[in-house]
């Protein structure tokens, strides 16, 4: 029998090949936080190569049941401790593991780091959502090092009144920045 409609076909593997790059772009993204991770908790480089390469089929094979809403690190993390337990329980060796309190401080700044190189691309994106004049005063006041008073001088405006589009600029983009992590639903940014 011939298929009718190839092309649903077509739309449903091309469906399938970009869920599929979505997802090794989320590996690549986090392998290096999630390789750290199993290194800092079991201590051995050839050991933490077998997990993480353990941990990369397992996240590979159960890809269709990652939602792309929560935080793929932390996801991947969840495998890691799996794989790890397997480990000592499989080769019946005493673990030369952090204690569990080490290895959730550990678990906690690597989820941090996802979480802080998540903020600081959305505010990327949120300078440049600023009006020109906004972005100039901000790239003027950071990116140049540039003091109030000399940007003042520069821009032919009041100290005070730097002062106080800065803040504005600032509250603007705190909240950019806040419903950039709520639409994301990636990071928590405390809304003031």
């Amino acid at each position: 029998m011939v298929d009718q409609h190839p092309e649903s076909e077509n739309v449903a593997s091309s469906d399938g090949n970009a869920q599929e790059l979505q997802f090794v772009k989320a590996l690549t993204a986090s392998q290096q936080r999630i390789f750290s991770y199993i290194l800092s908790v079991c201590g051995d480089w050839n050991l933490a190569e077998d997990i993480y390469q353990r941990v990369a089929v397992a996240l590979w094979m159960k890809r269709a049941s990652y939602d792309p809403s929560y935080p793929f690190t932390q996801w991947a993390i969840g495998f890691v401790k799996t794989e790890l337990r397997r480990h000592y329980s499989d080769s019946a060796r005493q673990p030369r593991m952090l204690p569990m309190e080490a290895a959730e401080m550990v678990e906690k700044h690597v989820l941090q780091k996802d979480a802080n190189d998540l903020g600081l691309a959305a505010l990327h994106e949120c300078v440049k959502k600023l009006p020109e004049k906004q972005r100039e005063l901000i790239e003027g006041y950071y990116s140049s090092n540039l003091d109030v008073g000399a940007v003042s001088r520069e821009m032919t405006l009041k100290v005070n009144t730097i002062y106080q589009r800065l803040k504005r600029i600032r509250t603007s983009l705190h909240d950019c920045i806040t419903k950039s992590a709520v639409s994301e639903n990636n990071i928590g940014i405390s809304p003031r």
